[in-house]
């Protein structure tokens, strides 16, 4: 680049009503308005992908929908983008043909988006504590439906090769501990238990936090330092 342009470069004032007339108009051009849709549609269409594997039957019900919307406004924000034309949602489509005006169809279809994401997202950090994973196995002799619950943090806990108990030890821990007392950090209708297993031939303290109300085990631990009231395993 020459100096001469360098200077014009450098003596260019964004301040300029030009510079802001175009500005403005690249911002509001269906090629950036669809891009932002199609943006905000992902964004939707996550949220609800989320909800639908951290959460509950229904919960999962609002997340399906809340794909189905964020996908149709993706797709549609993306068809605008490319084209250069703006495109109806189906969303919005159904709505005119429920016998609203276009304005008002486009008005409810993108209001939905925000709470519908927020609802969303709500959802997902109840679902992070509410039964993220669940156990089938059969477990002294007992074969029940859904032997457990577990929270999100130890589910991921489960998932480790390094963390894990077998869901049998917890089982055992909760049935036949050393100690039981309420939770140390006051959670509401949940038992710590404490107590020892073996592991490739080594003695392990392990605690349980546990809630047999929602048959979900919240948090639970091995070490062979002192944990609780039991003393370190020599």
């Amino acid at each position: 680049m020459t100096d001469s342009k360098k200077d014009k470069l450098l003596s260019f004032d964004f301040d300029t009503p030009a510079f802001l007339e175009t500005a403005r108009d690249a911002f509001y051009s269906p090629h950036t308005q669809g891009a932002i849709q199609a943006i905000g549609g992902l964004c939707e269409t996550i949220a609800g992908g989320a909800a639908i594997l951290a959460s509950d039957d229904f919960s999962a019900i609002i997340g399906c929908a809340a794909m189905i919307h964020g996908m149709d406004h993706f797709i549609t924000g993306m068809k605008t983008a490319i084209c250069g034309e703006e495109f109806n949602t189906v969303s919005s489509q159904l709505l005119q043909g429920a016998g609203l005006s276009s304005q008002s169809a486009d008005l409810i279809d993108i209001g939905l988006s925000v709470p519908i994401t927020m609802g969303v997202a709500g959802m997902v950090r109840a679902g992070e504590f509410i039964a993220s994973e669940q156990c089938f196995l059969p477990v002294n002799g007992r074969c029940e439906k859904e032997l457990f619950k577990f929270s999100h943090a130890a589910a991921n806990h489960m998932s480790d090769a390094n963390r894990m108990i077998p869901v049998q030890i917890l089982d055992e821990i909760i049935q036949s501990p050393m100690v039981a007392v309420k939770d140390p950090r006051g959670t509401a209708d949940a038992i710590m238990y404490y107590s020892q297993f073996s592991r490739n031939g080594n003695v392990y303290n392990a605690e349980v936090l546990y809630s047999e109300k929602q048959n979900v085990i919240m948090h639970f631990k091995y070490c062979s330092d002192s944990i609780g009231p039991l003393k370190k395993v020599k």
